[in-house]
């Protein structure tokens, strides 16, 4: 696709698409590791943005790269300020689709990137330590996620993990494994005890044993 689209390119609509490709690829880096790649990506998706006029879709791929961004820039605050960015325009953009659409799918994409904005910085704050306000944006997200799917989505289920690991972190160790054992029995009468979200329930048990010293 990335080959394609230049040759083809003859106005904004197909920019845009090019934009929107340079991101899914710069995300897809992103989660594979590839950051220096991800971050070239962005480099040119930012550049081309500059060239479309300013419409709901360019708003949002910018709020997509400044999400990324938050992801792999190297300083705490820049990070946050990407993330809070991005949260600010998502925000804006789903007002307005409250305010003028009726399309459901716009609406439920743009609260469902919401909630994904709130739980990667919330992963991002807990890595540098913040352990509270990352609690305060992982509750938000699956406050989101509950309201999009339901409380054993796969998304919520991630929320409410990272709370977990987040009230170890702050010694709140009944918090912790009451939520623990709460995930453990939507896991198991949802997904069975032969998947991914069993095998991370068990995996934190055993972060809170070792911290009880169990």
């Amino acid at each position: 696709a990335m080959g394609l689209l230049p040759q083809l390119l003859s106005g904004s609509p197909l920019i845009v698409s090019q934009i929107q490709t340079l991101v899914a690829r710069a995300e897809a880096l992103n989660m594979a590791g590839g950051k220096e790649d991800a971050i070239t990506c962005l480099t040119e998706a930012k550049w081309k943005l500059e060239k479309v006029d300013e419409s709901a879709d360019t708003m949002s791929l910018k709020a997509q790269i400044l999400s990324i961004e938050g992801q792999l820039v190297p300083v705490f605050q820049d990070a946050m300020a990407c993330f809070d960015s991005a949260l600010l325009l998502n925000q804006s953009l789903l007002a307005n689709a409250q305010l003028e659409s009726d399309n459901d799918y716009v609406i439920h994409t743009l609260k469902y990137r919401q909630g994904v904005f709130l739980l990667n910085k919330g992963m991002i704050q807990f890595y540098n330590g913040v352990a509270t306000d990352a609690i305060n944006a992982f509750t938000t997200s699956a406050s989101i996620f509950q309201e999009l799917h339901s409380q054993n989505s796969a998304e919520y289920i991630a929320c409410q993990n990272n709370i977990a690991l987040c009230q170890m972190n702050l010694g709140n160790y009944s918090d912790a494994i009451n939520i623990l054992n709460q995930l453990l029995e939507i896991v198991e009468d949802n997904y069975g005890t032969n998947n991914p979200y069993y095998a991370m329930c068990l995996q934190n048990y055993s972060v809170y044993y070792q911290c009880n010293g169990q």
